[in-house]
């Protein structure tokens, strides 16, 4: 009560105050809807405010859990908070792990806060794995949004997360400790980071293209497009951006099924309405033809 200004961040670069002030004009009516600007630089800050007209709009955003722009989770306060240490690290550690909760659901979970480059439960030479790990994101502001949350469960069980130094030279297998207790070869290291740089698996489109697909109706299409598995990098990109872009740029939902071990080609599925799909399916073309001597080139 009382308050009608809201504090917005973890702002990506493609959201603009019109963007912000649409969004929240469906709560109530937006005075202002503001993203501050560098001074020195003159770019603008990943953080803004959003004013309203009417007391109680306040309320009814705050019972909301969790807020998408364009895609993206946003960060929502009531006041601007100070600067924390989550700016200096992207990583936390999360302890209380029961038997169940193991790297993939440690990245299932947390990947609703943001783009997650490593989970991992640490392992113990002499029996089970420990009760604790790490999760490692590509952004800052997922390691705030994760810790502007009180309480996470994961199985339904509580778990502990607090902030984590950056692990030494981006890797927990440097860690001396972590040496003597990690199986992992040279080579498996460096798949697993390449892994998590290039999805092969996954869905875009799917948050900011929410209407288009709850309201159905039979304009809206499905299609199949085929591509070299080696054309993941360029049609996907570093996680996931290329494709999220132009899942945002032509309106539909794009989705990959993780390929079988050894398969040669990808499908990725499209749905949106026609016009949609042909700019989808034109633009990977493009890319796929643009960089197929690059793919010659590694067979060769």
């Amino acid at each position: 009560e009382g308050k009608r200004s809201i504090f917005i961040g973890a702002l990506r670069d493609n959201i603009s105050e019109e963007d912000l002030e649409n969004y929240f004009a469906g709560f109530g009516r937006v005075v202002r809807a503001c993203r501050l600007t560098d001074k020195e630089t003159g770019e603008k800050k990943r953080f803004g405010f959003v004013d309203f007209a009417d007391y109680g709009v306040v309320r009814k955003i705050m019972n909301i859990t969790k807020h998408y722009i364009k895609g993206k989770r946003i960060r929502i306060d009531m006041t601007r908070p100070r600067i924390e240490f989550s700016h200096q690290t992207k990583t936390v550690y999360v302890g209380g792990l029961e038997d169940g909760i193991d790297d993939p659901e440690l990245k299932a979970y947390f990947s609703e806060f943001g783009f997650v480059t490593r989970a991992l439960r640490i392992p113990d030479k002499d029996g089970p794995k420990r009760k604790y790990g790490f999760v490692d994101f590509d952004d800052y502001d997922a390691v705030d949004m994760v810790m502007q949350q009180r309480e996470h469960y994961i199985q339904g069980l509580k778990v502990k997360v607090e902030l984590a130094l950056p692990l030494i030279n981006d890797t927990l297998y440097e860690c001396k400790d972590a040496q003597e207790i990690s199986t992992e070869s040279w080579e498996e290291k460096v798949q697993r980071k390449l892994q998590y740089a290039i999805p092969d698996q996954g869905a875009w489109g799917e948050s900011f293209n929410y209407e288009i697909f709850v309201k159905g109706g039979p304009e809206i299409l499905s299609s199949q497009v085929k591509i070299p598995r080696g054309m993941l990098e360029y049609v996907v990109g570093m996680a996931g951006k290329v494709i999220e872009s132009i899942a945002e740029d032509t309106k539909t939902r794009l989705m990959i099924k993780k390929p079988e071990m050894g398969a040669k080609d990808v499908f990725i599925t499209i749905t949106g309405r026609e016009d949609g799909l042909k700019q989808a399916q034109f633009i990977m073309a493009k890319i796929v033809k643009s960089n197929m001597h690059k793919l010659n080139l590694t067979s060769n």
